[in-house]
């Protein structure tokens, strides 16, 4: 039964992870098409090329740390534009993904800890 909630809790991770890599790496893409925005292209890739190996090699805290940068980048953006597209949707969609990646880091070392008293 344990294995199947580790196994679980680590495809949530991963999926997510993948998700939020696609959405990042688009928004970069986006952003160089529609301004010509080498830094947002650049960020975007990087960011995404991060999320993904957080996803292939399966290390959520690395996904929760570009989350958590992902954040502050953005929520930086939105104090100094005010403007919700892009970066308020992509602070909501970071804030977002941060709970999803603390709850399924936390709920690995709960999961680890339980099979280690049983």
């Amino acid at each position: 039964f344990r294995r199947d909630e580790r196994r679980m809790t680590d495809a949530v991770g991963r999926a997510w992870a993948g998700g939020l890599a696609l959405v990042v790496a688009a928004g970069g893409i986006a952003g160089y098409t529609s301004s010509g925005s080498v830094k947002s292209l650049t960020a975007g890739l990087g960011s995404g090329f991060l999320l993904v190996v957080a996803a292939a090699i399966n290390f959520i805290p690395l996904a929760l740390f570009v989350s958590l940068i992902l954040c502050v980048v953005f929520g930086i953006r939105l104090a100094k534009t005010g403007k919700m597209i892009p970066s308020g949707i992509m602070l909501l969609i970071c804030g977002v993904s941060v709970v999803a990646f603390g709850l399924v880091v936390f709920a690995k070392k709960t999961i680890e800890k339980n099979a280690h008293t049983d």
